[in-house]
């Protein structure tokens, strides 16, 4: 989080769920071996389902979350 452009944004307590969001979509067997694109289209509805009108705001952590757990970061 120190490293990330949202420590910029707030604490890291702020941002738990939003990083757990990414590194779960990173681990999901579906979305591996899928570009950047592919993930947000199908990720964008569950997290708005549950965060409505949020995504713009926190989509850069969740990618950033996701290609860590693919190690891509």
């Amino acid at each position: 989080h120190q490293t990330n452009a949202a420590q910029r944004r707030g604490p890291y307590e702020r941002y738990r769920v939003v990083y757990c969001y990414g590194y779960d979509l990173g681990s999901d067997p579906r979305y591996r071996n899928v570009d950047w694109p592919t993930v947000e289209q199908a990720a964008r509805p569950g997290w708005e389902e549950r965060n409505p009108g949020t995504w713009e705001q926190f989509k850069e952590t969740i990618q950033y979350a996701w290609d860590k757990a693919r190690g891509q970061r």
